[in-house]
């Protein structure tokens, strides 16, 4: 058990079964289909990426300043987010179309700008309010989560309003 992959198709097949005997109309709802939709597509392309990395022959690292290095960083990283955005937005995209009639265009763009947000603020927030909430300090971390949020809404409804198209 220790020695597999911990984002597995098995992995996924297991979770759903589990949703769909505890709640089979699920099946048919627009949480159920996107959320699992883009997880598998998701885990296969990352296991395929995972396949073509482990082909390949690695040269020794090339010597780069700290700025040079900090910017690869920071362009594999946008690059992955954005790779992941669009993975995940071409699996639920006809999901979205049957459910909600709607397809935001600027989808991919609205993601890679609150991303940073989410994973330095809001995220690393709510963990830290989830543990201090037993000794009743949860309010300033929440507090400082509340501010992404409204940061993420903000951005999320400026981009919103320069779309183009907002329906199918």
């Amino acid at each position: 058990l220790f020695d597999r992959a911990a984002l597995t198709m098995r992995n996924l097949a297991i979770s759903a079964i589990a949703v769909i005997l505890v709640s089979p109309h699920e099946v048919v709802g627009p949480s159920f289909q996107m959320s699992f939709a883009a997880t598998a597509a998701l885990v296969g392309a990352y296991a395929g990426f995972a396949d073509y990395r482990a082909g390949k022959t690695t040269a020794p690292p090339v010597k780069r300043s700290f700025l040079a290095f900090l910017s690869r960083k920071l362009a594999v990283g946008m690059g992955g987010a954005a790779v992941t955005s669009l993975i995940a937005g071409s699996a639920t995209l006809l999901f979205a179309i049957w459910h909600f009639q709607r397809v935001s265009p600027l989808s991919l763009l609205a993601n890679l700008a609150v991303m940073p947000i989410v994973s330095l603020i809001v995220m690393p927030f709510a963990v830290l309010s989830a543990l201090a909430m037993p000794f009743g300090f949860d309010g300033p971390f929440l507090y400082v989560m509340g501010k992404g949020l409204t940061a993420m809404i903000a951005i999320s409804a400026w981009i919103s309003e320069r779309s183009p198209v907002d329906a199918v």
